[in-house]
Formats: C-alpha cells, sequence, structure tokens
C-alpha cells in the first residue's frame, strides 16, 4: 500500500511537470494543479491496521498421513494350496488434494493332479 501511495505521488508529479520530469517546481504545481491536489491512495491508519495479510503455506499445505491394510488367507492339503491377499495403501500428501490410493489383491492356487509325475 505504501508502494501504491509512492508511486501515484510519481504519477502526480509527472502529469504536472514537477522537476525532475518537467520546468515547474513542487510549490508551483500545488499552488495551480491541473487535474486536482494530490491525495493518497490509502491512509497510513489503513497501512498500519492491514493485518498479516494471508497465509498462503497453511491454506495449501496440511498433516501428511498414510494408511496401510493388508489381509491374507492360506491353506492347502496334499493336492492343492491356495493364497488370498489383499492390500489397501493411502498416503495423503501435505498439498492439499494430493495423495496416492492402491487397492491389490492377489490369488494363488497350486494343485497337483498326480503327486508322483
Amino acid at each position: 500500500m505504501q508502494v501504491r501511495n509512492e508511486g501515484a505521488w510519481e504519477q502526480w508529479n509527472f502529469a504536472h511537470n514537477v522537476i525532475p520530469h518537467g520546468t515547474r517546481t513542487l510549490d508551483e504545481a500545488q499552488a495551480a494543479p491541473v487535474g486536482g491536489d494530490f491525495h493518497n491512495r490509502y491512509t497510513q491508519n489503513a497501512i498500519n491496521n492491514v493485518g498479516r495479510g494471508t497465509d498462503w503455506f497453511k491454506l495449501v499445505t496440511r498433516d501428511g498421513a498414510t494408511q496401510q491394510h493388508n489381509i491374507s488367507v492360506s491353506g492347502g492339503n496334499q493336492s492343492a494350496k491356495y493364497l488370498l491377499s489383499g492390500n489397501y495403501y493411502d498416503q495423503g500428501g501435505i498439498i492439499k488434494n494430493a495423495g496416492f490410493k492402491r487397492i491389490t489383491m492377489r490369488a494363488n492356487i497350486y494343485c497337483w493332479a498326480y503327486r508322483d509325475i
């Protein structure tokens, strides 16, 4: 806000041909202003009461969390074996709306028709 006030002052000086932009002194320009007197865009009170502003880091990040769950079942006898397994994986990234989820399943079945071959 302070920078905008300074820029507006420079613009006013340029528009009124004040030295170094022209030949008029500041007193001459203020005595006979072309487009009106200069007024700051923002008061000092408004500049002092702006506050901290937006915490962009807090708005786009979060605490990351990871979950992983596994289950498996296996068994068999002399002529067959089986294995069934499943996995759920969820990784929430530290950036909001970013993360990774995966679900996997697996099944193995072994059968022996002739054990002696």
